[in-house]
């Protein structure tokens, strides 16, 4: 099988943007336009390399006192790093937008201006960045995991995760849905493991408990319902299933959160630990999973399936 290295040798930083006025989406707009951009506030580019030039800790009081819209009200620090952020990319840092159903990417061009008077709002100026080197790909025709991208981060300007810019960088190199797919089922689903970000790692563990241990949910969303477990439901004997999922590179102790939820569950339950740097400690009567015993899985003939089911699209 042909091995392919997935490297950023560019130097170049990857966004995920949005182009939102309140609740409007204007990401389409400005995408044909050739531009993304950002509001928060009346200041223009030239305030901003006047606040820039003092020193740190004081940019963000220069940033409040600038003169804003009376219904605006005092600007945040979470508007000033918005801005920081979108400020500092760099000329050819590549972009993501998404609407449509559809990834687009671009690269910037050019630093950050301030005179589009058509795309000013309720007296707060716009400022943008252009963009070239345009290419769009549907979501519906790429592996499941480029779905973790639109919902990326949670402001209007965000740097994407080191796993996340490896799904990225793949996108770049092919130039459409079926060589995306072709490119990613020649790597070795093993040389994916360490790119993994938390959310994949869980999808993983999950899939791995159902065709492991007979794992059925019981009305609990994986990762998304309890602050202690990341998966809870039951196998088909009836037996209770609590699991815990960590992606630190390192081994970790055991969250004595999840010891008590273990001691709590009572005899019947299937405690598992997916801890992909391994463990300091092996409490008895909890299952521990690490990056290599998943590794000696996906070389078994089911879990060699399951991993071929991550790059499919039919």
């Amino acid at each position: 099988m042909v091995k392919k290295q997935i490297k950023n040798n560019s130097g170049h930083k990857y966004w995920r943007i949005r182009v939102k006025w309140g609740e409007q989406d204007l990401n389409k707009d400005a995408w044909d336009e050739g531009h993304v951009g950002i509001w928060y506030g009346k200041w223009t580019t030239e305030d901003w390399l006047r606040i820039s030039k003092k020193p740190k800790l004081q940019q963000f009081r220069a940033f409040q006192r600038l003169r804003q819209p009376s219904w605006r009200g005092k600007l945040r620090k979470a508007d000033f790093d918005t801005a920081k952020r979108f400020a500092s990319m760099k000329n050819n840092d590549w972009i993501i937008v998404f609407f449509d159903n559809t990834l687009h990417l671009a690269q910037i061009s050019g630093g950050m201006k301030s005179a589009k008077s058509n795309w000013n709002k309720n007296g707060e100026s716009y400022k943008y960045r252009k963009i070239h080197n345009k290419k769009s790909f549907s979501l519906e025709k790429l592996p499941d995991p480029y779905r973790l991208l639109p919902c990326a981060g949670r402001g209007n300007v965000n740097n994407f995760c080191k796993s996340s810019t490896k799904l990225i960088e793949i996108l770049i190199k092919n130039r459409n849905e079926k060589s995306v797919v072709n490119f990613i089922r020649k790597i070795p689903f093993l040389d994916w493991l360490e790119q993994l970000g938390p959310g994949q790692w869980e999808s993983l563990c999950l899939g791995y408990l159902i065709l492991k241990d007979g794992y059925l949910p019981t009305g609990l969303v994986a990762g998304k319902t309890l602050r202690t477990l990341d998966i809870v439901g039951r196998n088909r004997k009836g037996y209770r299933i609590i699991a815990q999922c960590k992606k630190n590179p390192y081994p970790i102790s055991i969250p004595p959160s999840f010891l008590k939820a273990y001691k709590d569950a009572g005899n019947k339950t299937h405690a598992y630990l997916f801890a992909y740097g391994g463990v300091k400690e092996y409490p008895e009567g909890i299952i521990i999973e690490t990056g290599k015993t998943i590794r000696k899985w996906l070389e078994t003939k089911g879990g060699n399936n399951y991993a071929k089911m991550w790059s499919k699209k039919d």
